[in-house]
């Protein structure tokens, strides 16, 4: 069981010695008890003391209870703060947590996917964002740890535009209130995360290979300059194009800024990369999840020395989600076997991009 007696499906902690705390409330339930039988009746002919079941009964649950007591404070955190929210020019009007819960290899809150769904900014589609992090109570948030929220070990509840981990964001048919999950594009992924569920420490530029041509993200650029000196004139044609954006002048010219430093960062050959250097090497997580359809009953992956099954059940929605202690890099792929409701098995892969996702189609 999670700290919030929510079931996990891959248990892998340990049960820790009693502590002090915990023999010390034992103690204290069995001298409660012990008091009681002595103020009870006596049999005046009786030389030997039997204690009752009840008596022993206690004992017996405080000896086992008393290493769940210690797990339950290894395991068991406080509530801190909620995480920073910033506002956006097109938040999600509706947010659904998922029931997948996976454990986390150090243990604590489990792992879950909570979806984003917002209604159409500029084509007549509603969006997904699939958001990742640790649950508990039903909320979806940040573990106090790897360099955020300093470091207080507490669980922070992100809000729908926290800096969650949130690979993915892609359009759907259906209103955000009543959405059709089945026409999400099928993907199967893996990146990078920490323990925190913190979007990264630390941000770094490298060189990578530009798969397009450099000429295509000057075009890009000249487009972004051009769309942003209409803004900049704040006429007309800037107003229309902030109502069809969803938001103000000023967010949209944000978020074209943005746009505009990613293409020329694209058109120089350097993009910007997380790197998880600054973290703990026992925080390092290697995240692997997908969409696999509803129609999928399990998924297997295999590969860099892990071989892990995951079920999946209705209220998965037909995503899915395994969170590794490996250290992910760009050679993180795994082999993905999706079982279907049919009986059906469909190899794919899961690894950086969406090379070859399984996915079960509906019948």
């Amino acid at each position: 069981m999670t700290d919030n007696d929510e079931p996990v499906r891959s248990f892998r902690a340990e049960v820790p010695q009693p502590g002090k705390a915990a023999w010390a409330a034992v103690r204290g339930a069995l001298a409660q008890e012990i008091a009681a039988e002595l103020e009870g009746p006596r049999d005046r002919g009786a030389t030997k003391r039997w204690w009752s079941p009840r008596l022993l009964a206690v004992g017996l649950a405080g000896l086992v209870l008393t290493g769940a007591v210690a797990y339950g404070a290894k395991t068991l955190i406080g509530i801190g703060s909620p995480a920073p929210n910033p506002p956006v020019s097109n938040p999600p009007s509706n947010i659904r947590l998922l029931g997948l819960r996976v454990a986390d290899p150090g243990g604590g809150s489990p792992w879950g996917i909570r979806l984003a769904l917002s209604p159409p900014r500029i084509s007549a589609r509603s969006n997904v964002a699939i958001q990742i992090g640790r649950i508990r109570d039903g909320q979806m948030g940040f573990i106090g740890q790897d360099n955020v929220f300093h470091n207080d070990h507490l669980f922070h509840a992100a809000g729908p535009n926290s800096a969650l981990i949130t690979p993915a964001d892609y359009p759907i048919t259906g209103t955000p209130q009543k959405p059709d999950l089945r026409s999400v594009y099928h993907f199967a992924l893996s990146l990078p995360g920490v323990a925190s569920a913190y979007d990264g420490c630390s941000t770094v530029k490298v060189p990578t290979h530009v798969s397009q041509p450099k000429h295509v993200f000057e075009g890009e650029v000249r487009s972004l300059r051009h769309q942003l000196s209409i803004l900049r004139a704040d006429g007309p044609a800037a107003q229309r194009a902030a109502r069809a954006f969803g938001g103000s002048v000023a967010a949209l010219r944000a978020t074209l800024l943005a746009s505009l430093r990613n293409a020329r960062e694209e058109a120089s050959g350097l993009v910007s990369e997380r790197s998880f250097a600054s973290c703990p090497g026992s925080d390092l997580r290697t995240i692997v999840f997908g969409f696999s359809g509803p129609g999928s009953t399990s998924i297997t992956i295999s590969g860099l020395g892990v071989h892990e099954t995951e079920p999946l059940h209705a209220d998965d929605d037909g995503f899915y989600l395994f969170v590794l202690s490996n250290h992910w890099s760009y050679g993180s792929k795994f082999q993905a076997i999706v079982t279907c409701l049919d009986g059906r098995t469909i190899n794919g892969l899961a690894a950086p991009g969406t090379p070859d996702p399984p996915y079960c189609k509906a019948g």
